[in-house]
């Protein structure tokens, strides 16, 4: 049950839950009725036979335990693996590392003007490891912010740990980390407008990324 505004209140302040009112000043009624009249909005509203498409999605990939148990970013994974082992089979990591840098050159260029304009470096952060469903997609245990840095577990072990031992792949994590993630980071901060400074590979594949 919503509980009403609160109308009468003592003077000294606006009523409770009061939008628009300045200190001491009556609340403006209008938005309170918009608030209300509106109820809860979600964002998701017409889409919610997508959002159950969704849900249904992450339960299914999850309950999928054989032969290892799957986490909901496994096509992804495996769909940079499969990138990754066939540019390395041709011996063309880097080419395949410095395309992926101008794919993305476009929206990089973009944010790195908004970086120039604001001054905010931590725009960078974000573009890389924070908002975009490219790397919150990838990085599912969650990042960390941290001033000036973020913080994520490389997402790679899964897969790789299932693999490796059957053929599909012949590197490490941490072949991942220093031959694509590393040069990949890298590349984009160069049309971002800043410097990166990317935490060596860790046994625990923690990943820090820093904007000097």
């Amino acid at each position: 049950m919503t509980q009403a505004p609160e109308i009468a209140r003592p003077a000294g302040g606006p009523p409770a839950g009061a939008t628009g009112g300045g200190p001491g000043g009556p609340p403006d009624f209008k938005k309170l009725e918009a608030t209300y009249i509106n109820g809860h909005v979600t964002g998701l509203e017409g889409r919610e036979e997508e959002f159950s498409r969704a849900v249904i999605n992450v339960v299914a990939t999850l309950s999928d335990r054989h032969p290892y148990a799957h986490e909901v970013n496994d096509a992804l994974v495996k769909a940079w693996l499969l990138s990754i082992q066939f540019a390395k089979d041709q011996n063309l990591l880097p080419e395949f590392c410095q395309k992926d840098v101008e794919v993305m050159r476009p929206v990089n260029v973009r944010m790195g003007q908004l970086i120039a304009a604001t001054g905010e470096k931590e725009i960078a952060l974000e573009a890389v490891a924070g908002w975009s469903p490219c790397h919150h997609h990838l990085a599912v245990g969650g990042t960390e912010k941290l001033p000036g840095a973020r913080r994520f577990k490389s997402p790679f072990k899964t897969v790789l740990d299932a693999g490796t031992p059957i053929g599909q792949f012949d590197f490490t994590e941490q072949y991942v980390h220093e031959n694509w993630f590393i040069p990949r980071m890298n590349g984009f901060a160069k049309d971002l407008g800043v410097e990166f400074e990317i935490s060596p590979w860790q046994e625990d594949g923690m990943i820090t990324i820093a904007v000097k």
